[in-house]
């Protein structure tokens, strides 16, 4: 199905969300006129990059982390989360909130092993690794305003084929004989303007011209920011998201003309199942 404004998209997706037995594809009737085209770029996409949260999982690794702190920085962390989203964004925002959330880790003594054990349950969508590795070896990145550490793990134990991970490093100290977060590397942190720059770095590195990159998100901002006009760029849209902020912000954003101009195609799904028939080495 084709739509050609803001206006139209967020007026049709409500009642195709409660058709929970189907998948759709919405197309941005204002950058494409012609489907098979599209699903031609699609098909001959050589490298993704997608973002993790929401995208490749139903939850979030921020969640994780909240159980990982003890309660008093917990409830700080969650006053916090509320007070900086509730007045909106930006850029140096995103930065400063993120390093909260690291010194309450770090004061919570958050271990390794329970990061990595977070890791193990937060399961991938339906489809994920089928769908990833229907691009060749080495083609496949993710870019996260999140932890490398939690995404590198995560990838490995569920077999996800992601050959670059841009998202925050972490140094560790030893604390009663086991590694504990002490620190962030501040010029490693994704925010939205880094995940434009993870793009192109990734594009750079595996020798991929713009227009061979698929690109993924749920957050019509963040893919905004990341894309190249050259790019084909489909937003998520699951159908059960366990975070209702996140559902109202999704909609907030989309009814931004300059974030729709954006976004070549609008999946709706809760996994990859449809999306895997559009690749070529499903």
């Amino acid at each position: 199905m084709f739509v050609d404004s803001a206006e139209e998209l967020v007026r049709l997706l409500p009642g195709m969300i409660e058709e929970e037995a189907v998948d759709f594809l919405l197309v941005n009737g204002t950058r494409w006129r012609s489907l098979d085209l599209l699903l031609e770029r699609v098909r001959a996409a050589s490298g993704i990059v997608t973002d993790f949260d929401g995208t490749l999982v139903v939850g979030s690794h921020w969640e994780d982390f909240l159980g990982l702190m003890t309660e008093e920085y917990r409830l700080a962390q969650l006053e916090d989360a509320a007070a900086y989203f509730a007045g909106g964004t930006s850029e140096e925002g995103d930065r400063a909130f993120f390093l909260r959330t690291c010194d309450r880790l770090c004061r919570s003594r958050v271990r390794r092993d329970a990061m990595e054990q977070a890791a193990r349950r937060q399961w991938p969508r339906r489809g994920v690794r089928e769908f990833l590795g229907s691009f060749p070896s080495r083609h496949a990145a993710i870019a996260s305003y999140g932890m490398y550490p939690y995404l590198d793990y995560w990838s490995a134990f569920h077999r996800v084929s992601a050959s670059r991970i841009y998202a925050a490093r972490a140094d560790w100290t030893l604390y009663d004989n086991v590694q504990s977060f002490e620190s962030v590397r501040r010029d490693t942190i994704v925010t939205a303007a880094g995940k434009n720059a993870a793009r192109a770095a990734f594009a750079a590195e595996r020798r991929l011209a713009e227009n061979e990159l698929l690109l993924l998100e749920d957050t019509p901002h963040m893919l905004a920011q990341m894309r190249h006009d050259d790019n084909v760029a489909a937003l998520l849209v699951p159908r059960r998201d366990p975070q209702p902020h996140r559902v109202r912000e999704r909609f907030r954003q989309l009814a931004d003309p300059a974030r729709f101009a954006a976004i070549d195609a609008v999946y709706l799904s809760d996994g990859f199942e449809s999306f895997i028939e559009f690749r070529p080495n499903r």
